[in-house]
């Protein structure tokens, strides 16, 4: 794939572009007015990729099948393809290959039939095209708040496809995002990340390590937090470890997810992972705060056992090296005591 510099747009970015829609920015000034609350609290953003031919079914089709390559030749790193279960004839898809559920879904979408939701990762790790509207994005993103370019250790770009009034579950990530709406229309619910009732310090603990789901849900949140409603050519954006949940429209929906990190970012996830260890050990370790020399020392000590940012999961590496051998241990007195006579099941250990 074609190396495109995220600093230096090339000079040709436009030629694998489809029509003309595309430019240099792809958000417009609701970025550049909104920069105080980058990372801090959700705005609106208006941007161009509604009317760009990378994100019509068409495309999405070729980029679904490149991924799913990619995939199969084991050289993926955050591309992945999760398709639809479909009910009620799910015992009858289930038989079909991955390729033949990918065509299956494209074709239910272009027949305005699909009743479930897809998510295609990384397109920009498998087409030049994606990724120029990623580096585009992060550029302007970056600058806008105040951020160097060499300081961004990952991003990555993704599609969602949803159908009609298909509801996303609370949950929140740990990154920066954008979720910028293509086609159809969405309800985002978005909740403030500093609150700890929403979103308590063990809950993102386990998001850091690697569960977006870690966060319970309270029927109580259900009328607070802030309403977006997002329609094609307008976006919100998500802060950090945001917890939030998503409605679809009454038609089928197309999203794209922008989303990227930082030294700080990863140094912060790194330090509640440790956090996580301790509490696993009876520890009671207080919120992150990396001006400490404490947590600046965890964050150090993660950092060399995850090893290179070269991915999402990478992010989380250093957490499953760490307790590898405990559950090592764990899962070999379970297959122990499922042996002896009556295959009993062991006690969590």
């Amino acid at each position: 794939m074609k190396q495109l510099r995220l600093d230096q747009p090339s000079a040709d970015v436009n030629d694998v572009f489809h029509g003309d829609v595309f430019n240099d920015d792809v958000f417009d000034d609701a970025l550049r007015l909104n920069a105080q609350w980058i990372g801090r609290k959700p705005f609106l953003v208006g941007h161009n990729l509604a009317g760009s031919d990378l994100f019509q079914l068409p495309r999405l089709r070729e980029a679904a099948r490149a991924i799913l390559a990619r995939e199969e030749s084991g050289f993926a790193k955050d591309a992945e393809l999760s398709l639809p279960r479909w009910k009620p004839a799910y015992a009858e898809t289930q038989r079909l290959s991955k390729a033949q559920k990918l065509e299956k879904m494209f074709d239910e979408l272009e027949a305005g039939t699909l009743t479930a939701a897809c998510k295609i990762s990384a397109l920009n790790e498998v087409d030049p095209a994606y990724d120029a509207v990623l580096r585009s994005a992060v550029r302007q993103f970056a600058g806008d708040a105040g951020i160097r370019l060499e300081d961004v250790t990952w991003s990555i770009l993704t599609v969602f496809i949803t159908a009609p009034r298909l509801p996303t579950p609370f949950h929140g990530d740990f990154e920066q995002n954008f979720l910028l709406q293509i086609q159809g229309e969405k309800e985002v619910r978005l909740y403030d990340r500093e609150n700890r009732r929403f979103f308590p310090q063990d809950a993102i603990e386990g998001l850091c390590k690697g569960d977006p789901l870690a966060a319970p849900f309270d029927e109580a949140f259900s009328d607070m937090g802030t309403l977006f409603h997002i329609k094609p050519g307008v976006g919100v954006h998500h802060p950090l470890a945001a917890p939030h949940s998503v409605t679809n429209g009454d038609s089928v929906s197309i999203s794209v997810a922008i989303a990227f990190c930082t030294k700080e970012i990863d140094d912060l996830s790194r330090v509640h992972q440790a956090n996580l260890f301790l509490r696993s050990v009876g520890l009671r370790p207080p919120f992150p705060d990396l001006s400490t020399r404490r947590d600046r020392m965890k964050a150090a000590f993660f950092r060399v056992i995850s090893g290179p940012r070269d991915s999402c999961s990478a992010l989380s590496r250093g957490y499953a090296r760490l307790t590898w051998p405990a559950r090592f241990v764990r899962d070999e007195i379970r297959k122990l005591r499922a042996a002896r006579p009556g295959g009993q099941n062991p006690s969590p250990i």
